[in-house]
């Protein structure tokens, strides 16, 4: 199997002695650093070193070393923990979690207008039949359970679909062969389910607040009177 240079001035020939997987990123290729110096002359150089300390408690000791051993020379370096290295990488793409968080905020609420809409309409279509209820005896607080029943299963039904198309595509679709390896890991836990039906439970109750209010005010004269 041979290897283009892109990063170095040469080309890698290999010969694959064995496959691993069930990481989260299968896609490295692992070779004897020795091989690639011999190609460029054995320059000595490499770009990253990894050191394992003892323990956690003994990580900022040995960076600190590290540091102060290569300080003033024409080779100094930076050594860091391995969380401290990947943050790094993420800091290139700025605050991702408060994009997300804020991305997934608009969203909510976009979809408690959009439940609120929903269930608006379908009360005020309903104000009639509501009305006729209060006539024969139904009290309010049967109404208001009528309403929020329907907000309720109206919110699940939608946490249904998504989530579970979500989990759906995470357990028949190979997500990174299905874009291309922009997307390495794709993943549906049931805390991410769990948080889905929560949020989706709670967009049920609220949506159905305003209705509720409305019908609660509407009198049964009011109600025969609204056209279909």
């Amino acid at each position: 199997m041979q290897f283009t240079g892109q990063i170095y001035p040469c080309d890698l020939e290999l010969k694959i002695a064995g496959i691993y997987h069930g990481t989260a990123d299968d896609r490295n290729v692992i070779f004897h650093q020795k091989y690639l110096d011999e190609l460029l002359g054995n320059p000595g150089t490499v770009g990253t070193w990894w050191v394992r300390a003892a323990s956690a408690a003994e990580v900022p000791l040995v960076t600190e070393r590290i540091n102060r051993a290569f300080a003033n020379t024409s080779a100094e370096v930076r050594a860091e923990s391995e969380r401290a290295f990947l943050l790094g990488f993420v800091s290139m793409w700025a605050n991702i979690k408060t994009l997300i968080g804020g991305i997934s905020i608009v969203v909510i609420f976009a979809l408690l207008l959009v439940t609120v809409s929903t269930m608006s309409m379908a009360i005020r279509e309903r104000f009639r039949e509501l009305a006729i209820l209060k006539a024969i005896g139904f009290r309010r607080r049967e109404l208001f359970a009528f309403i929020l029943a329907e907000s309720f299963g109206l919110a699940m039904g939608g946490a249904i679909f998504g989530a579970g198309g979500a989990w759906v595509v995470y357990h028949l679709l190979n997500i990174q062969k299905l874009t291309n390896g922009v997307f390495v890991m794709f993943e549906v836990t049931p805390r991410m389910m769990g948080l889905a039906f929560s949020v989706a439970a709670l967009l049920g109750v609220l949506a159905a607040i305003a209705p509720m209010f409305t019908v609660g005010r509407t009198s049964v004269v009011q109600g025969l009177k609204t056209l279909d």
